[in-house]
């Protein structure tokens, strides 16, 4: 074969080979794409401080959405967490509302913000710092019990808890029907500041917070448990709702293991665990509980969590359906 023939040959095998590698790709249906202003299921392309970039791509089960915020650009992946951003971008501005005026700016001034300050004022003053911050020793003990037994297990700083930045971000979040362990970090941010400064007893910022208005209601997912979940939310601790799930998982057949995995996997906030347990444990004649709490503690990523905190009824018979 002389040269010319050799060179037409290896064409003509890269052409069959570029045609092969074209219908090979042509038998895979690409993910779809969406405009972010058609979706509908309460997502909206704009709002407070955000916009969701168009088009919003997805990987065949789950929407992918690019955030564009105030803050800085967020993946935000499936419907249900893009809901949960767009009320905690809501409640941001609400926050904003009354934190960006110069009042309020020298109430936080006054009281002193820095974890540094409310520690020296309760290694200085150590009988009105407890006073200030505990309501009764029967929920200091319960607290204090809770605490100990869950130490690192759980997202709540300790010393914030004995000075009362906690309880006020609980109430705080309570108030605006967000969870109060987000991991939206502008979000959680903002929480931190305003509660450490509530714990001081600041009346410019006390007065301030109580006009704040509910924008959503993130922390229970559906109505059987709502009233039950949002007081959890408000009265108890992280490691106080942990042993509540801790027993209430064991009611329901739950071996120690699993239910270990499930209430110390960081992939779920305390509130999406305590969502999770509590409606299972509303539907004591569904079999197979122990499986999906099994399947929920396998997950690694928020977004996985958050799906299946979502999950329709918390249901382990439920099949999802794809790109939501």
């Amino acid at each position: 074969m002389n040269l010319r023939s050799s060179t037409m040959a290896a064409a003509a095998a890269l052409v069959l080979a570029a045609s092969a590698t074209t219908a090979l790709a042509q038998g895979f249906e690409r993910a779809p794409s969406f405009d972010p202003n058609r979706i509908g299921g309460g997502i909206k392309a704009s709002g407070p401080k955000y916009a969701i970039a168009n088009p919003v791509t997805s990987d065949g089960f789950m929407r992918i959405y690019t955030l564009k915020t105030s803050y800085g650009d967020f993946t935000v992946i499936g419907d249900a967490l893009m809901r949960a951003r767009m009320m905690e971008l809501a409640a941001m501005a609400e926050l904003e509302k009354v934190t960006d005026t110069d009042s309020f700016g020298k109430g936080l001034a006054d009281a002193g913000t820095a974890p540094g300050k409310l520690a020296g004022d309760h290694v200085t003053n150590p009988g009105q710092a407890v006073s200030n911050t505990l309501s009764g020793v029967g929920s200091l003990f319960g607290q204090f019990g809770s605490t100990m037994n869950n130490m690192g297990k759980t997202p709540e700083d300790p010393m914030q808890s004995l000075l009362g930045a906690t309880k006020k971000r609980r109430e705080l979040a309570a108030q605006l029907g967000i969870d109060p362990y987000t991991d939206f970090e502008p979000l959680a941010a903002k929480l931190t500041q305003i509660s450490q400064a509530s714990a001081t007893g600041s009346l410019v910022v006390t007065a301030a917070l109580a006009v704040i208005p509910g924008v959503g209601g993130l922390i229970a997912s559906n109505v059987a448990t709502t009233a039950t979940v949002t007081s959890y939310a408000r009265d108890l601790s992280a490691a106080q709702l942990m042993d509540l799930n801790r027993k209430m998982l064991s009611g329901m057949g739950v071996d120690n293991n699993t239910a270990e995995t499930l209430l110390t996997n960081r992939a779920f906030t305390p509130i999406d665990a305590t969502v999770i347990v509590a409606s299972l444990e509303n539907m004591a004649s569904v079999q197979n509980r122990a499986e999906f709490v099994a399947r929920a503690a396998s997950v690694h990523r928020h977004d996985a969590a958050y799906f299946m905190r979502r999950t329709p009824n918390c249901s382990p018979t439920t099949t999802p359906r794809p790109a939501r």
